[in-house]
């Protein structure tokens, strides 16, 4: 798919400090892939909006550039076809609830770069077996991986 028609599927809104966007899916659309890019109309995409593909029940598969710092809460809850993520190493901090609910979800390694995994952020994946938790996370907040009946692997 073309820049053209993935802007199709996403929403860019400046954030406060008018130096750079987040992203979230348009509701019109349910997109299988997403490619973010890194860059929206010359400012950097550094983060990914509350609910940004929340219940995008098709989404199978998403590219996230290294210009993105942040995943949201509710991210990706319950996108219940999404298989794998790769996060990149500039994101330092992963939502409340971001990946609540993602069904098909069956392994993650988080980055280096990330420092707090919110509440229940990957609440009910229920397919996970596998994670890989880096040195630098300080934060693992309540319920992150509660109903995770596949879990057999954490690696920290």
């Amino acid at each position: 798919m073309n820049f053209e028609d993935m802007l199709k599927f996403l929403n860019f809104s400046l954030n406060d400090d008018k130096s750079s966007y987040t992203v979230k899916c348009s509701r019109f659309v349910e997109p299988i892939s997403i490619e973010i890019p890194p860059m929206y109309l010359e400012k950097p995409v550094t983060s990914i909006g509350y609910s940004a593909f929340g219940g995008c029940k098709s989404l199978t598969s998403i590219l996230i550039p290294n210009s993105v710092t942040s995943i949201g809460a509710e991210a990706f809850s319950g996108c219940k076809s999404l298989t794998s993520i790769v996060i990149p190493n500039s994101v330092t901090s992963i939502g409340e609830r971001a990946f609540t609910l993602c069904e098909s979800l069956k392994s993650i390694v988080i980055p280096d770069g990330v420092t707090s995994i919110g509440e229940g952020a990957f609440n009910s994946c229920e397919s996970l077996t596998s994670i890989v938790i880096p040195d630098g996370v300080t934060i693992i907040d309540n319920f992150a991986f509660a109903g995770c009946k596949s879990l057999t692997s954490i690696v920290i």
